[in-house]
């Protein structure tokens, strides 16, 4: 996290002109005021904030205030190619202000109600940080186009820990207006965050999202001539670092020496791609508003293509709609359904998944292998004996992505808070990219703070992975999230011993933890609601000998021989075996029953 403060003040000092912006106005010059503070809003697009002083917050309350002043003015006017840079900066404008003294624009939008031209006024200024309301469908009677781009935008804020952007975000996501247009490429935060609030609206947002993309692929070409030894595994996360890989490597390895394997790599370019496994590697990334599909893809013999993540990357949900081989799977890199897409299968878990959910759950047939579904890579941390404590406190490990922290997560670790008898710490790992982008983190910051109290909250980003596991180890408990749970951090917690309390529900993402406490003989540790997730916790905190109880019993865990044993990879291999084989046959069952691979392969679960 670079430290610069004193760069985007002195940016803002010699940016910053009143008497130019008074100048401008008072000549009708609206083209050239625009151009003025579009060209900071531009500025904080690319430049975070990190840290806050007085001067800083001084220079932006002048800022926003002289913005906001002009901008609703009945006879300013925007035209077309600034209304949609106002739009695209929804997220950066709601963030800035927030993070000045005004906090938020609702003034600003009572005035704009009763304005003429307030249009594109009310759908840059409106967010999730404000308290007035609009009918969204009124923005789509007057432009379905300009109100799409503001759907969308608005999904870019990064902040659900307060009650107010909770319950906008949740509302927000449950509104969508049949006239959505794909106005811009931007549009996978809403596919993306929807499955993390636990509303089960995300059906009817992918399922929107995968119909407007349709016009937009139907002229593109696929050519396959099928080898039943040829695999694509598409990703753009196929780095050691990431939680995708560490999750999948085992299961994709495993079809090494019978497949021919190829890496279609999602996005930018990236040195740290691992292409071990690989015979050959492809990339597929969005150039402006369109996707460029490679003649050697556009020609392709794969007979099967694997999905690790659909929708961790915008490229993958254009890909997930489009038929790329003539069998088509998902996993649970991202754990969450495509509903609708042209995804035939999703592989699954058979320990983990409720197959009386699974045409609710996924509209992918489920197949399920033995055991989770995933295969944890064992960390290449050391592990310290004992370590230097750096609190007093009982340090409380919450090691959650920034989507998977929301306002009733954060008002139940309040509570636990409140009933504890000793001072906590809770420290947030949140990964840096999502916590910085649109200068999120302040305003995130100030949220979390607001219910918890400053003194005890610690909230970590961009670290690296030893700093990271270093800073876990001197944690006493961990946490899943909810309704949104992890998997990947769950295992750095069982790898350094440290006890966690699960909060189950009824889709992958909110078992899998579950599971893994089952398997590691926990049970007493998973909660399934509110209550006993708080009081489980409480307990765990307050009673010395009940944590160290559990921690004894951690240490003397094999991991070697449960968490970290390998011989569950070839079961993915025999679900691509069988799929391979079968797919026509399985297609003719015109059935939507999970196919459990134990049963069919003749395996012991």
């Amino acid at each position: 996290m670079e430290n610069n403060i004193n760069q985007i003040k002195n940016f803002l000092k010699n940016k910053i002109s009143p008497p130019k912006y008074a100048q401008l106005y008072a000549s009708k010059n609206y083209d050239e005021l625009n151009n003025e503070f579009l060209s900071i809003w531009s500025y904080f697009w690319k430049n975070n904030i990190y840290e806050l002083d007085q001067e800083l917050k001084q220079l932006l309350n002048y800022f926003v205030e002289s913005f906001l002043y002009y901008f609703i003015k009945p006879d300013y006017e925007i035209k077309n190619e600034h209304s949609i840079a106002y739009l695209k900066y929804n997220s950066i404008i709601s963030n800035i202000v927030a993070v000045s003294d005004f906090k938020n624009t609702d003034f600003q939008l009572e005035i704009l109600k009763h304005s003429p031209n307030n249009f594109i006024k009310l759908l840059t200024l409106y967010s999730m940080r404000n308290t007035v309301k609009f009918d969204s469908s009124r923005f789509f009677d007057v432009s379905p186009y300009h109100a799409s781009l503001w759907y969308f935008y608005y999904t870019w804020i990064n902040d659900y820990a307060s009650e107010n952007t909770f319950n906008n975000i949740v509302e927000h996501l449950q509104n969508v207006d049949d006239r959505l247009k794909l106005a811009t490429t931007m549009f996978h935060e809403a596919y993306f965050c929807c499955t993390y609030l636990g509303i089960h609206n995300d059906k009817k947002i992918k399922n929107k999202i995968n119909s407007i993309l349709k016009p937009v692929l139907q002229d593109i070409q696929i050519n396959n001539t099928p080898d039943k030894k040829k695999v694509a595994i598409v990703t753009g996360k196929w780095i050691p670092t990431t939680a995708v890989y560490k999750s999948c490597f085992g299961f994709i390895e495993s079809l090494k020496d019978d497949y021919d394997l190829a890496l279609i790599h999602l996005g930018p370019d990236n040195s740290r791609i691992d292409t071990s496994i690989f015979k050959e590697v492809k990339q597929i990334k969005l150039q402006g508003n369109n996707i460029t599909i490679p003649d050697d893809i556009k020609t392709n013999d794969f007979a099967f293509a694997y999905f690790t993540d659909i929708g961790m990357m915008q490229e993958s949900i254009y890909l997930a709609n489009m038929r790329l081989a003539p069998i088509q799977a998902a996993g649970y890199g991202h754990p969450a359904s495509t509903y609708g897409a042209k995804i035939d299968y999703w592989i699954g878990g058979e320990h983990v998944e409720l197959r009386e959910m699974a045409g609710d759950n996924y509209s992918e047939r489920l197949v399920l292998i033995p055991g989770l579904g995933q295969h944890p890579v064992l960390p290449t941390f050391k592990r310290k004996k004992s370590r230097k404590r750096k609190s007093n406190k009982i340090i409380i490990n919450c090691s959650w992505g920034i989507k998977k922290i929301n306002y009733p997560l954060i008002s139940y670790l309040k509570e636990i808070l409140d009933r504890s008898n000793k001072q906590l710490l809770f420290r947030f790992y949140v990964s840096g990219g999502a916590l910085y982008r649109f200068n999120n983190y302040i305003p995130f910051k100030e949220s979390i703070e607001n219910i918890l109290g400053k003194d005890n909250v610690e909230i970590f980003a961009e670290k690296k992975y030893d700093e990271y596991m270093e800073l876990m180890e001197e944690g006493d408990i961990s946490l899943d999230s909810f309704p949104y749970g992890g998997y990947n951090s769950i295992v750095d917690s069982i790898y350094l011993r440290k006890p966690f309390i699960s909060f189950e529900g009824d889709r992958f993402f909110s078992r899998a933890a579950s599971q893994l406490l089952r398997e590691l003989d926990l049970s007493e540790l998973i909660s399934v609601n509110k209550d006993e997730f708080i009081d489980i916790t409480v307990n765990l905190i307050n009673n010395d000998n009940y944590r160290k109880k559990l921690n004894k019993k951690l240490m003397d865990k094999d991991l070697n021989q449960t968490l970290f044993f390998s011989g569950l990879d070839k079961n993915f291999k025999y679900a691509v075996d069988y799929l391979i084989e079968n797919n026509e046959d399985i297609k003719n069952e015109n059935s939507t029953e999970p196919i459990l691979i134990s049963k069919v392969m003749g395996l012991t679960v």
